[in-house]
């Protein structure tokens, strides 16, 4: 949202949030947790906490919030789905009598949690689903990250699919197309989340990808959760290399042979990986590499590559059928072919100033009341 509404100057803006924001230029105000909780949150209760903050709390305005949006008088309230401020949001928009503009970008009442006690209880979850349905129908307009979040939400007057938004490509960049010279290990990127099973199925492939010496992997990212031992193994390796700041990475992906998404197989993400959609595969496209998305076939990622010809997608779970995916890309012609679409997807459905405009346009057309349309 960042690059929506701060890299880009088309809406006055006021940020409540509960976490750290800091800007110059845009009033914001942090909406903090009752001192209460938080000195509960500490405690051994602290899930029970959490469940407390998602059921009840976040359907109460704080003083502050409410009163700051009065003296802004905002022409519409927009808010991210999540578990507990959107559905501030939603009654602070009824409140004003003013829209509600909701962007849809990943199931949280069911989504992978870093911390079990953010985990809400199965009952919780229900209640957290059925809120997000009634945040989709009170939405002017429904933006939703991919085609499966459309289908999982149902029909809307106003739900366009609204791409996670990449970063502006560096004007000088000019695409070569030239195909890596056998001379060198081919250069594959993993950039983003390795925790759970994001980070186990890319540990797998570094230790499928050990022994090969026509590869070089390279992992760029928060973090892992992996055991010490494997962290090392990583390191030592050479292949995990740490969180880069975002002007390296792009340095880094520009070297790239080839870059990977990442989806996850577990069943208990199913729903996730049907309807979110990965800023990874946005932000690779835009070097003009082939993209590598290795994820299941109903995941949103795939049915992209497949539908479009961004990526190379490999539908199974068994790392000997990616090995054998990238050994293709050795091939000059294949690997032309997909930086070739990689790069027809950067200027296309991935485009930032495409994906930039349908938010601008939506978001105009609910506050000046015009008749809108997906």
């Amino acid at each position: 949202m960042r690059r929506h509404f701060i890299e880009h100057d088309d809406f006055d803006l006021f940020v409540t949030t509960s976490g750290a924001f800091d800007h110059p230029s845009i009033p914001n105000l942090r909406a903090k947790r009752h001192p209460a909780l938080v000195r509960l949150s500490n405690t051994r209760f602290s899930r029970w906490v959490r469940q407390f903050e998602m059921t009840f709390e976040s359907a109460h305005i704080p003083v502050e919030v409410l009163a700051t949006a009065q003296q802004f008088k905002p022409d519409a309230v927009f808010t991210v789905a999540d578990n507990t401020l959107s559905w501030t949001a939603y009654h602070l928009s009824q409140k004003l009598g003013v829209p509600l503009i909701t962007n849809f970008q990943d199931w949280w009442p069911r989504g992978q949690f870093t911390l079990e006690l953010e985990k809400p209880f199965p009952p919780v979850a229900s209640l957290l689903e059925r809120r997000f349905y009634r945040l989709y129908q009170a939405s002017s307009v429904a933006f939703c990250t991919s085609a499966g979040m459309r289908e999982k939400l149902g029909t809307h007057p106003c739900s366009p699919v609204l791409y996670p938004c990449s970063a502006p490509r560096d004007p000088s960049f000019v695409p070569d197309f030239k195909p890596p010279s056998g001379n060198r290990p081919f250069k594959l990127i993993y950039a983003g989340t390795i925790i759970k099973d994001y980070g186990r199925s890319v540990l797998r492939l570094a230790k499928a990808l050990a022994d090969l010496t026509w590869v070089k992997f390279e992992v760029y990212g928060p973090h892992p959760d992996w055991s010490e031992a494997e962290l090392a193994w990583m390191k030592s390796e050479g292949i995990y290399r740490g969180l880069l700041p975002h002007a390296e990475l792009k340095t880094r992906l520009r070297d790239a042979d080839a870059c990977l998404v990442v989806m996850s197989f577990g069943r208990e993400l199913e729903l996730m990986m049907r309807t979110s959609f990965t800023t990874k595969f946005l932000e690779y496209v835009q070097f003009a590499k082939p993209v590598v998305v290795w994820g299941p076939e109903y995941c949103q990622p795939v049915r992209v590559a497949l539908e479009t010809g961004a990526g190379l997608a490999v539908e199974t779970d068994q790392v000997e059928a990616l090995v054998k995916a990238l050994e293709t890309l050795r091939s000059p012609d294949h690997w032309l072919e997909l930086a070739k679409g990689a790069w027809a997807a950067a200027n296309g459905i991935f485009n930032h100033d495409r994906i930039q405009q349908l938010f601008r346009e939506s978001i105009l057309r609910a506050i000046k009341g015009l008749e809108t349309g997906d």
